[in-house]
């Protein structure tokens, strides 16, 4: 597929997440090391929430990229940690594609219809905030216009999918969670001196355990 045009390579994704088995989360390669295999709580139920998983075409590049955000140094349980635009369901919210999509339009200025849903990653719990969190897969077929709201991105930062597929931006080391406490040997994506680690390390190498399938890697 490495010659594919932009609307075929999403298509085959597409295809793939339609058909195709999730990643076991115990298989995941950036699976935190101190993470232990649980069910959900059974004491309280948890909150839902979805993220938003972009694919757009850089005009200048041809690159396929992404986009994550650097979340604004609040005091909150993921502040200044790199993630996808989302958040949690509101009560106008259809179901949890529909909270992706408005999430995406509130943080990051980006227009529902502009945007194709080609499928979702595996919901993934994340104890920390109590969350279970649905990534959503859309396309859109030009690079967007990004206006994000200051009060809930500190950054964008476009990715190609190229440069998270090299094998160089895999490393292990020490990262910080809120509070000044630091974690020791967690598994990182290194996205340009940024440590991309976590709930949204995990679903971009979910992701990109498709993209090799079909790219033929």
């Amino acid at each position: 597929m490495k010659s594919a045009t932009f609307k075929e390579w999403t298509a085959a994704i597409a295809d793939r997440l339609g058909r195709t088995e999730k990643l076991d989360i115990w298989d995941n390669p950036m699976i935190p090391p101190f993470r232990r295999k649980h069910d959900l709580p059974q004491d309280k139920l948890p909150r839902k929430a979805a993220v938003l998983v972009l694919l757009y075409p850089d005009d200048e590049t041809g690159e396929v990229c992404t986009a994550y955000m650097k979340r604004p140094e609040d005091g909150y349980t993921h502040g200044g940690q790199i993630s996808f635009p989302g958040g949690k369901e509101e009560k106008e919210d259809k179901d949890m594609i529909d909270t992706a999509l408005r999430e995406a339009e509130e943080e990051f200025g980006l227009q529902r219809e502009q945007l194709a849903v080609i499928g979702t990653l595996e919901q993934m719990y994340i104890p920390p905030s109590n969350m279970l969190v649905l990534p959503v897969v859309a396309v859109a077929e030009k690079k967007p216009v990004f206006t994000p709201d200051p009060k809930e991105v500190a950054a964008i930062i476009e990715t190609p999918i190229s440069y998270l597929l090299s094998p160089e931006r895999l490393q292990s080391g020490k990262v910080r969670i809120s509070g000044g406490t630091s974690l020791k040997e967690v598994p990182f994506y290194d996205l340009y001196g940024e440590k991309l680690w976590g709930a949204t390390a995990m679903m971009t190498a979910e992701f990109l355990h498709h993209v090799r399938s079909v790219n033929g890697d």
